[in-house]
């Protein structure tokens, strides 16, 4: 484990996530208190929705519209609340995070099966969402898809399998349709959730179990690895790949249910 210095951004969270770097801001979810937040580090963060629901991944459209899982809804919305995409004709488990494409695609996980129902795990899809809100599956039998991220020339996708433990390459072709899946890496223990790529293709991934932040080269090898005293849930790479934004909390799911939610949830900055 490599030793580490951190530093807090922000505390007094229930369980922030899908942590995105845009344009010097800090987007993320506090996701089971239903809140889409931003901040620039350093300065007051900003409230951009509130609702009694369950917010995952964050993407943008092409004209800088921003656009949200409501993971129970199994919706995709805008942060006023207006429809973009309907999930829920292809399944009734939750859905989770979202990237999107320069011309507005995004692919959109789900869970397959829903844990807090008591459901076994079940292989689940990943759905492509076209710029006009139509779906379609892009991969299927995928293990609870998780983070996603990007290849600088777009023409790979990479997904974390959190109960495959491993992250998944898929090929991106011009239409939106995904080919060629190969496995990147897999992990000895944790599973990944939530991933971010540096400018150099290092894939960064969140372990769940180890309670570790870990890097990952293009060739597939770990070679940091970065311990926390509470579970990293995400990861995001920050300013010119010289920091990272680890999102964490100390609560335990069985907390998360019903009110009142724990905050024991902190977004850390780590310079590399």
């Amino acid at each position: 484990m490599n030793e580490i210095e951190t530093e807090l951004i922000f505390d007094d969270l229930v369980f922030p996530e899908c942590l995105r770097w845009r344009q010097g801001r800090l987007w993320f979810v506090d996701m089971y208190a239903g809140k889409l937040m931003s901040i620039v580090p350093g300065q007051t963060s900003v409230l951009h929705r509130e609702q009694d629901t369950i917010f995952g991944g964050i993407g943008w459209l092409p004209d800088d519209r921003l656009i949200l899982c409501d993971k129970t809804q199994r919706e995709i919305i805008g942060p006023d609340g207006t429809h973009h995409a309907d999930l829920s004709q292809f399944h009734d488990a939750p859905i989770n995070d979202l990237i999107s494409l320069p011309d507005g695609t995004a692919f959109v996980g789900e869970y397959g099966f829903n844990p807090a129902a008591g459901e076994k795990f079940a292989r689940s899809n990943l759905y492509r969402v076209r710029p006009d809100g139509q779906c379609d599956i892009a991969a299927d039998g995928l293990a609870f898809p998780n983070g996603m991220v990007l290849s600088a020339d777009r023409r790979i996708l990479f997904v974390a399998e959190s109960y495959a433990r491993q992250i998944t390459r898929l090929e991106v072709h011009e239409d939106g349709t995904l080919s060629g899946r190969k496995t990147l890496v897999r992990f000895p223990e944790g599973g990944p959730d939530g991933i971010s790529i540096d400018s150099s293709g290092n894939i960064w991934a969140s372990l769940v179990g180890p309670k570790s932040v870990v890097r990952v080269t293009p060739e597939g090898q770990i070679d940091r690895n970065l311990s926390f005293s509470d579970q990293p849930y995400d990861v995001e790479v920050g300013e010119n790949d010289s920091e990272l934004f680890v999102a964490t909390s100390g609560a335990d799911f069985a907390d998360l249910v019903a009110p009142p939610l724990p905050r024991l949830g902190k977004i850390l900055r780590v310079r590399i």
